[in-house]
Order: C-alpha cells, then structure tokens, then sequence
C-alpha cells in the first residue's frame, strides 16, 4: 500500500473516530490545528517521499495514572482491549504498535484530572524516550484526548472503551496528522439549504 493511500485511510479513520465519540466532555479533541513542516512539504511532493510495504513497528509506553490515594486506575484488561483497537485501526497503514516495558503507574490526583499546563508537565517528568507516551486520566483538560507533537498523549478512560477510535485519532495527531474536519461533523444538513457557488473565490 502506498503513503498517499495511508494517508487518506488515515484522515478517514479520525474522522469516523471523531463521528464515533459519545461521551460527555467538554470538547472531543483538544489538540492544537496546524500541519508540521514535513506533512507540507509531503502534500507539495509525494513522490519524493520513500513507499514501502513493510511493517512499521512502533514502541508505546503506557502511563495510568491514578489519584493520590491509588484510586481510579483504568483496568489492565481494558487497556489491552483499547491498544487492539488501536492496533486494528492502524493494520492497512501497515503501523503495528507493541508495549515497550511494563505498564507504568503513576499515582498523582494533579495529573489524573489537569489542564494543558499539568498534561506538558506531567509528560516532561514520566515520558520514555524513544516511544510514543501515551497517559490514561480521568480527565484530559476537559477533552476525550490530545497529543502533543512528538512529546506525547493523554486520554481520556471513558474515550477509549469498546468501539472507541480516540487513542487511534490522538496518535494520528502524535504522528503529525491534522484533524479532517472543521465542526460540522454529526450535524444531520438542512438539505433545503443550497450549499453556496463559490467558496473563497473558487466555484
């Protein structure tokens, strides 16, 4: 399979994941718009861009973090169910993510419900160099989920149960991936309204 169809596979799959969310949060994706220096040159040139058909393995270390006195952990069982979902929505990218070392734990009530600033700290002081870190809190800064280019991930539990696509979406993200959609998603259209000639001075 080539990148160009990975890619559009990719897009594809977050915005399903993101159709998909149903739970209550204040926001579904708290990660900040924007494409990376390497996706806009890719989009300029994809043909100067190395296609393989191998396997990509990627090495993951799971931060569960906890409240101080050693309540609300996500389950053991649950998160191997989440990381196969993840593993599956990622098969025809030909991506497969493997858990480096053990499962952390992190015993902390400021991280397992915190705001942007406590999500950056957090990561600074428990990331593993060399895999994509990735935190399951109670509460991400009021969002299922977000990441951090290149630095890591926080996700919601309650975002990553059976027939949730969040940790695939979020890693999309880590992985340089903007989101494909604009707000609109979800909405059932006024199909009496007519969509308009021209947008931006293109018909």
């Amino acid at each position: 399979m080539n990148l160009k169809r990975s890619f559009v596979l990719l897009f594809l799959m977050f915005s399903i994941a993101y159709l998909s969310i149903a739970q209550d949060v204040d926001q579904y994706c708290a990660t900040t718009d924007g494409k990376v220096e390497w996706l806009k040159k890719y989009q300029s040139n994809p043909a100067a861009f190395e296609k393989t058909d191998e396997i990509l393995f990627v090495p993951l270390t799971i931060h569960v973090v906890g409240t101080d006195e050693g309540t609300g952990f996500f389950g053991l069982e649950r998160i191997l169910k989440a990381f196969c979902v993840l593993n599956q929505d990622f098969e025809e990218a030909n991506i497969r993510f493997f858990i480096e070392g053990d499962i952390r734990y992190i015993y902390s009530s400021e991280y397992a419900t915190h705001n942007f600033g406590g999500g950056w700290q957090m990561m600074q002081e428990h990331n593993v160099s060399n895999t994509i870190n990735c935190y399951i809190v109670e509460d991400p800064a009021g969002a299922c989920g977000y990441a951090y280019y290149s630095a890591g991930i926080a996700l919601k539990k309650t975002c990553i149960g059976p027939g949730d696509h969040t940790w695939a979406h979020d890693v999309g993200h880590y992985l340089s991936l903007p989101h494909t959609f604009y707000g609109w998603e979800g909405e059932t259209p006024d199909v009496n309204t007519p969509a308009p000639n021209w947008i931006s001075g293109t018909p």
